[in-house]
Order: C-alpha cells, then sequence, then structure tokens
C-alpha cells in the first residue's frame, strides 16, 4: 500500500488570509465527529478559537492600522501552528493511507514519480592534479544524483578500448597512478534510482 503524507503547506502563496480561515474552517468540520480522528491535539474547540480570531482580524484590517495588520498577521500565525501541529496528529493516525487523511479536510503530498534517467553532466572539466600521473574530474552538481561514475581509457579509443570505472558520492575525483606522457580519454555521468546514463562529453588530456 502507497504511505501518503499531510500536506503542511498553508502558505501565503497557497492560502490568503480569508481562503486559509476557510480551509481550517473545512478541517474543523471535517474532524469533528471523525471516527478515524477520536482525540484531535489539539484539540478542535483550540482550532475553532483561532479560526474565528483570525476572521475578526482580518476584518479589522481592512481599513485599520498597522497594528491592526500586525494583530491579524499574528493571528493567522497561530492558526498556521495549530495546524501544523494538527497535521502530524493526522499523520501519525491515518498510518499514511490516502483516504483517511482525505477525510480529515487536509490535503495530500503529491506521491514523488520516479526521477528518470539524470541529464547530461553541466561544466565538465579535466584538470591536472597536484602530483605527477593524477588528474581530477569534476562537474556541476546535479540534482537527484546518489553518485557519480566516472570513466576513462587511453587513446585511441576503439572499439575494443577498456575503460576503467571509477565512482563517488561527490561531483568530484581525483585519480591518480596514471602513466605520465600517455594521453587519456574521460567522461563522467550522475547515477540515480534509474539504471540508464547521460554521459558527458568527452574530453582528452594528456598526463604531466
Amino acid at each position: 500500500m502507497e504511505y501518503y503524507t499531510v500536506s503542511k503547506n498553508f502558505s501565503t502563496n497557497k492560502f490568503s488570509d480569508e481562503t486559509l480561515g476557510t480551509k481550517a474552517q473545512v478541517i474543523h468540520d471535517d474532524m469533528n465527529g471523525n471516527t478515524h480522528y477520536p482525540s484531535p491535539d489539539p484539540a478542535l474547540e483550540t482550532l475553532q478559537t483561532a479560526i474565528t480570531e483570525l476572521k475578526d482580524a482580518v476584518v479589522k484590517s481592512k481599513n485599520g492600522s498597522k497594528d491592526d495588520t500586525a494583530e491579524k498577521n499574528a493571528k493567522r500565525q497561530v492558526l498556521v501552528d495549530i495546524l501544523h501541529r494538527l497535521s502530524y496528529y493526522v499523520q501519525v493516525t491515518s498510518n499514511g493511507v490516502e483516504a483517511i487523511i482525505l477525510s480529515s479536510g487536509f490535503d495530500i503530498n503529491k506521491p514523488a514519480g520516479p526521477v528518470g534517467a539524470l541529464p547530461k553532466p553541466d561544466n565538465f572539466k579535466v584538470v591536472t592534479g597536484a602530483n605527477k600521473g593524477s588528474i581530477e574530474l569534476s562537474c556541476d552538481m546535479i540534482n537527484h544524483a546518489s553518485f557519480y561514475e566516472f570513466q576513462y581509457t587511453k587513446t585511441p579509443v576503439v572499439a575494443t578500448s577498456i575503460w576503467t570505472m571509477r565512482t563517488s558520492t561527490k561531483r568530484r575525483l581525483l585519480i591518480e597512478s596514471l602513466t605520465a606522457g600517455q594521453q587519456y580519454v574521460f567522461k563522467m555521468a550522475a547515477a540515480g534510482s534509474d539504471p540508464n546514463r547521460t554521459w558527458s562529453d568527452e574530453i582528452s588530456s594528456y598526463i604531466l
């Protein structure tokens, strides 16, 4: 069974002061008498008080002073804090069951889908290392990368070339003990849950 999580997003980008009060009232009414939630924490009476106080403060701030607006903002934060605390109760009590969460009036977070193959590394660089026979490979950070794969082989590259593979949880790798004076070809890719790899452009470099 898929495990769902309760949305705790009550930001001003999602809810205006008026719609926050409306949403909170829906949560209150849906949880009131809901057998899935026998002992809401915080209590629904506390939630109702915060809803009423915010609604009153919104009306007062319409043509009020800066102090009235500050009071309205403070009342909003009190309500948001109560909703956050109540969301944890819903999460634990529902055991992540979608229908039970939705019966509370809370929204659910969209389950994360598969990320797919990660993109081609940007800013792939091959830089001579500080020690003889060493070279450093790097790229920009790639979101969702669990680790990075690095491959290299001697030139010329042909169908039978043998590529050496190295892995690292970091986007930067120092390769040592290469043959000085030999030209190598390097490439790298980010790795995640998808088995496919999108390799960087190949870069050739002589080893000093």
